[in-house]
């Protein structure tokens, strides 16, 4: 009698085809979250019209991003220092969508937020909102919910460290309001100043669902308008790259010091 040959369970299958199986036929977390998210980006790709980019102010830097940035994402912009312009890069892009018609949202948990110092910059405070909140809970709930709202045209937090479930509830909320989430992250301490190095040294976790990643570094130069950008992460970037960009006088007209005038005097 011809012996049967053995079929491959569903289980097998289904291992087989998802990257970062163990060879004992599990398969981790991390793994099945990330061929998630490609399967739904996949499908929607596939069905959905090519999505609205902004620009950043900078051409180089649009450039990479294969026209700006996106709409309806989240952005991660991970800065080396307290003093690097990550909020400045973050600010223009934020007045450039909002086009003096939609609203800008800035979460303000430590209370340094300066109101004066973003109209300087730019922002028209009749459509500027500065929300405090106290627990991280409430933060993430009312992050979701401005991200949501189809009148916002940019939201700019500092959540810290996100879970993969945090990540994508904000992700979604993004793409249903169909503004920009630039979510502001402060890199730990690097005693050098070779930007090359600082950004080296930044340790990000957890993958999360944002669009764009951006690793921003001052240059050491006597111009304090000098930084270094390194794009990790960009939907239409064929990979990692890097670039030096001026703030120029014109649209931050004292330089390096326009970070600054964004914080409360103390």
């Amino acid at each position: 009698m011809n012996a049967i040959p053995k079929q491959e369970t569903p289980q097998a299958v289904e291992t087989a085809e998802i990257p970062g199986a163990r060879p004992d036929g599990e398969v981790s977390r991390r793994a099945r979250l990330a061929a998630l998210a490609d399967s739904v980006a996949r499908l929607q790709a596939r069905y959905r019209p090519p999505p609205k980019q902004v620009s950043s102010g900078w051409a180089e830097l649009d450039a990479a991003l294969g026209g700006g940035f996106r709409l309806g994402a989240l952005h991660e912009l991970v800065a080396a220092s307290a003093a690097t312009a990550a909020c400045t890069l973050a600010l223009r892009t934020a007045i450039l969508a909002a086009d003096r018609e939609r609203w800008i949202i800035c979460f303000d948990r430590f209370n340094d937020w300066y109101p004066p110092g973003l109209e300087e910059c730019g922002v028209a405070l009749e459509r500027l909102l500065v929300l405090r909140t106290q627990r991280r809970e409430e933060t993430l709930w009312a992050l979701e919910q401005t991200l949501r709202c189809p009148a916002v045209a940019a939201v700019l937090a500092s959540p810290g460290r996100l879970e993969p479930l945090e990540a994508r509830r904000l992700q979604l909320a993004a793409d249903t309001g169909g503004g920009l989430g630039l979510l502001l992250h402060l890199a730990p301490p690097v005693r050098s100043n070779n930007p090359g190095t600082q950004i080296a040294a930044m340790q990000l976790g957890e993958a999360t669902f944002a669009a764009t990643r951006l690793l921003i570094a001052p240059l050491p130069t006597a111009d304090a308008r000098g930084v270094r950008i390194k794009l990790i992460k960009a939907a239409k970037a064929a990979g990692t790259c890097e670039m030096n960009i001026m703030l120029d006088r014109d649209r931050t007209p004292r330089g390096q010091e326009k970070e600054e005038s964004l914080r409360r005097p103390a």
